[in-house]
């Protein structure tokens, strides 16, 4: 039942919307960046890459964690002896048929 219950506690809906919002902002500021890349505004092309540079930074934290959170929600679930010889079963399996 615990391993039910740990399945549904840290759901990755929050981050992944959180994530998803951070994406945005940063493709929010691609006119910005095209407008004075074809301006030749060299300096303000360099200040909206650095704000895309660490709004993409943060986003792929997010992304991190959300990963991290799914990988070790589902192999909490599953002893890890059992997942590795299932691993090996289906490559085994997929080198031979």
């Amino acid at each position: 039942m615990r391993a039910i219950v740990g399945l549904f506690a840290r759901s990755p809906f929050g981050p992944l919307l959180e994530h998803t919002e951070r994406v945005h902002q940063t493709v929010e500021l691609l006119p910005e960046l095209f407008a004075a890349f074809t301006a030749a505004r060299w300096d303000e092309v360099q200040a909206v890459y650095e704000k895309i540079s660490h709004l993409e930074h943060k986003a792929d934290a997010l992304n991190l964690r959300v990963v991290r959170n799914i990988i070790v929600s589902w192999l909490a679930t599953v002893p890890f002896a059992a997942a590795f010889s299932a691993a090996i079963y289906f490559a085994l399996r997929a080198l031979f048929l």
